[in-house]
C-alpha cells in the first residue's frame, strides 16, 4: 500500500531523477549515440527491470556489430543525490539489427525481449541475461503467425516459471488491445 493519499490535482509520491542521462552520455560503447534520434541509431530506452538492487536499462538503439546494450546502476543510488551510481554498459550478441525491446526479472536473470531497432526484418525473440555477465542466452523466437500483421512486441510479462519453463505474456503496439499472447518457453 502507498504511504501516500492519491490526489487528483498534483503528482503524489513520485520523484524524478536525471542521474541516468550522465550515465547514458558517459556509458562505453554509446555515449556518441546519447543526443541522435532513434531513427539514426540514437539511444532508447525500451525495458527497464530491478534485479538485486540494480535496475537494469534495456536499450533498443543503438544496435552495433550484432550488440544490444543494457546499462546497469545501483537502484537506490539513482534516487540518492551524491551516491554513486556504479553504472555498467553490457554490450549483449543478440543479432545485427536487433535492441531490447522489454526487459523481466525472474528467478534466474532477466529475460530480454528482443526485436527490430526499427523497422528491420528481426524475428522477436525472448533471451536469458544473469544480470551480470557479457552473454545471454536465446530460449525461444516468437511464433507471431497468430498476431495482426504488423504487431510489434513490446511488453513482456512473466507469468509463472519452473525450472523447465517460464510462462510469459507479450503485448504488441499496433494491435486492438495490445493483443496480449501467451507463449511457454523452455529454458
Amino acid at each position: 500500500m502507498p504511504k501516500f493519499a492519491p490526489d487528483e490535482d498534483k503528482v503524489v509520491g513520485v520523484e524524478s531523477s536525471s542521474r541516468l542521462r550522465k550515465a547514458l552520455r558517459k556509458g562505453e560503447f554509446i555515449e556518441k549515440f546519447f543526443d541522435e534520434p532513434l531513427a539514426e541509431g540514437g539511444i532508447n530506452i525500451e525495458g527497464i527491470a530491478v534485479r538485486n538492487g540494480r535496475m537494469h536499462l534495456g536499450l533498443r538503439g543503438p544496435s552495433l556489430d550484432a550488440r544490444a546494450f543494457v546499462l546497469s546502476v545501483d537502484a537506490e543510488a539513482v534516487f540518492t543525490k551524491g551516491s554513486d551510481l556504479n553504472s555498467k554498459v553490457t554490450p549483449l550478441q543478440l543479432g545485427q539489427d536487433t535492441g531490447i525491446r522489454d526487459l523481466a526479472a525472474v528467478n534466474d536473470g532477466i529475460l530480454i525481449l528482443a526485436g527490430p531497432t526499427r523497422e528491420e526484418a528481426v524475428a522477436y525473440s525472448v533471451w536469458l541475461w544473469d544480470g551480470a555477465g557479457t552473454t545471454a542466452k536465446p530460449l525461444a523466437t516468437l511464433d507471431l503467425s497468430t498476431v495482426a500483421s504488423g504487431a510489434k512486441a513490446e511488453i513482456l510479462l512473466p507469468l509463472e516459471e519452473d525450472g523447465a519453463s517460464i510462462r510469459v505474456l507479450v503485448m504488441f503496439d499496433g494491435v486492438e488491445n495490445g493483443g496480449a499472447t501467451s507463449f511457454k518457453i523452455p529454458r
